[in-house]
């Protein structure tokens, strides 16, 4: 009998959200369809086992925050939002890891010894991919509604040559121009 297609999704799906990590981590764009495929995954699960997978509520909270971070920025909610569900199903991953004796033996009526550890290797490396989340997401930097734009090396020149000239005494300056005792400031 071959494995059930899990034994190969699991690893897959683990290894491709890495990759979305590593690739696009001070960016976040990775987020949003790890989260998905996820969600989807627990409703699938639901749907075979007819057993709540908490993934489905997890995973939500991930989508919508993501969802939140595409139509208003980045937020400093944005962040704690994504950050805190994050940390959930990191949590939730946790659960298999920390109830791992009942669920083996659970799952041992059902699934070979093989699957069992991809599938606690999966729960464990997920488990902590979604921590990485959590703290690279803390991270990053929060949008303030605006853009800074970058003026080229051209416009710059431009800039500097409509300024009034300044001459070497400019730079001399006295309590007589500025109001400012310039004592103070002599060493």
């Amino acid at each position: 009998m071959p494995p059930p297609i899990g034994a190969f999704l699991m690893p897959l799906y683990s290894i491709l959200s890495w990759y979305g990590l590593c690739a696009q981590g001070s960016s976040g764009k990775y987020i949003l369809p790890v989260a998905i495929i996820g969600w989807v995954w627990a409703g699938i699960n639901i749907l075979r086992t007819k057993r709540l997978d908490l993934g489905i509520v997890t995973f939500f909270f991930v989508i919508l925050s993501a969802l939140f971070e595409r139509k208003y920025g980045f937020t400093r909610g944005v962040k704690w939002s994504l950050c805190v569900s994050s940390m959930l199903v990191a949590a939730n991953y946790s659960l298999v890891i920390a109830f791992w004796k009942v669920i083996q033996k659970d799952l041992s009526k059902t699934q070979s010894t093989t699957w069992m550890n991809i599938f606690w290797t999966y729960c464990a490396s997920m488990m902590v991919f979604w921590v990485c989340v959590a703290i690279k997401t803390y991270g990053r930097g929060e949008s303030i509604g605006y853009t800074v734009e970058q003026n080229s090396a051209e416009d710059d020149q431009q800039e500097r040559e409509s300024l009034p000239e300044r001459s070497r005494e400019d730079d001399n300056w006295d309590e007589k121009s500025t109001g400012v005792d310039k004592s103070q400031y002599d060493t």
